[in-house]
């Protein structure tokens, strides 16, 4: 994927609890599919709601893989953070 695309799902939830984390991947995966685009493996941050069994076995159920960046923020499910792992892995911060 060049650097310049990007396509992203937003939604605001009321909090960050399982039930919400559920409530947002479930629509934002089925999203990201009308364009064609299969997710493989969904990066997470190591926040409760995305250890939960709850979690995990939704994304076992939709065929996702779980990666965990623990460098990510708890607001964010970030659909790139495989980069930003792999500079912070490497040192760099841009």
């Amino acid at each position: 994927m060049a650097s310049i695309t990007r396509l992203a799902y937003t939604e605001s939830l009321p909090d960050e609890r399982k039930g919400s984390a559920i409530a947002f991947t479930r629509p934002a995966l089925a999203w990201f599919q009308r364009f064609g685009i299969s997710v493989e493996r969904l990066i997470t941050d190591n926040g409760s709601a995305y250890k939960s069994f709850a979690y995990r076995n939704l994304l076992r159920d939709l065929g996702t893989r779980q990666a965990v960046c623990p460098l990510l923020r708890r607001r964010v499910i970030c659909w790139t953070a495989s980069i930003a792992c792999a500079r912070a892995r490497r040192g760099r911060t841009g």
